[in-house]
């Protein structure tokens, strides 16, 4: 027979493995030209052409069933869906592994300068990302100049000297310089146990009351939120985005974003729900500076006097 091959033979011009194509045969996915007296199965071009659809098809993700559905089908419209359908399945995979590469880049940063026993304080992890992309931010606006100078003040001295903080811009400058000290100091009273943390901070509190002041206003995080009272959440609610709210409560816990919805009315909280149970991903620095803009919200509110904080009882 002109033109015809063995399964060995096809086997080897595919790559397949003999045993999967003998199983595609059996179920009905790849059909033989021929089968000789002997029951050896023989297979032409068109079959060979057939199994090269199956693999294609097969690397996308389908199945041997939905393969056969898609070789089989004469509807383009019911095989242009199932393709559709894939596309979009293969889309939320991939914002997955996104977020799930950027989360793991800053790990890997905080594990490169600072060991393994940080990685597992998600709270510190989110300070150093969110400190390290507004370093970015402002690192990007100086000059070549000023950028070797600040590279070389940091690596000599771990700080910033006055003239340069200057130069930066006195406002943005110490801003930075100050978020960037106080992961350091909560690094720090995370390793210690709480009757330590404790008396070092009563001790802040008679010693430095300045620096007490910014020490424990620094340690208010957003999960810190479900601590707040109800009338506090309201109010704060009213000057608030839903827009910074559904960035920033699609990674949250769900007790914080029941708490928070709990005290909007129905009709905003069915929003923001049904926002968060879309299939959309934020990255980690959209997630990071919409927390940080809700906490400015807090902490205006509380400079007004508008509302207290109670954060820590020492």
């Amino acid at each position: 027979m002109t033109n015809l091959f063995r399964i060995g033979e096809l086997s080897q011009m595919t790559g397949v493995s003999t045993r999967t194509i003998r199983h595609y045969v059996d179920i009905g996915l790849l059909k033989c030209a021929s089968v000789t007296d002997s029951r050896y199965r023989m297979f032409g071009l068109q079959e060979m052409r057939s199994l090269q659809q199956i693999l294609l098809i097969k690397s996308f993700g389908f199945s041997l069933e939905e393969i056969s559905e898609i070789l089989t089908s004469r509807e383009t419209l019911v095989i242009g869906e199932k393709l559709e359908s894939k596309i979009e399945s293969l889309e939320k995979e991939i914002s997955k592994l996104n977020r799930s590469k950027e989360l793991l880049k800053a790990v890997t940063r905080i594990y490169k300068t600072s060991g393994l026993d940080y990685i597992s304080n998600f709270h510190l992890i989110k300070e150093m990302v969110t400190v390290n992309s507004k370093f970015i931010r402002v690192f990007n606006r100086l000059s070549l100049e000023l950028q070797i100078t600040v590279l070389t003040e940091l690596y000599a001295t771990g700080t910033l000297q006055a003239n340069t903080l200057k130069k930066i811009g006195e406002g943005n400058g110490h801003l930075f310089l100050e978020e960037l000290h106080m992961v350091l100091v909560k690094s720090l009273l995370n390793g210690v146990d709480f009757e330590t943390e404790k008396n070092i901070m009563n001790s802040l509190r008679k010693n430095n009351p300045d620096f007490f002041k910014v020490a424990v206003k620094s340690m208010f995080t957003f999960d810190d939120f479900v601590r707040l009272p109800d009338k506090t959440i309201e109010r704060w609610l009213l000057d608030c985005s839903d827009d910074l709210l559904i960035v920033a409560l699609k990674d949250s816990s769900q007790y914080l974003v029941k708490k928070i919805l709990s005290n909007m009315d129905k009709e905003r909280a069915d929003n923001i729900k049904d926002q968060l149970n879309s299939d959309h991903v934020f990255n980690l620095d959209e997630t990071f500076t919409a927390m940080e803009s809700l906490i400015d919200i807090l902490r205006q509110l509380e400079m007004k006097g508008e509302i207290k904080i109670e954060r820590f009882e020492y």
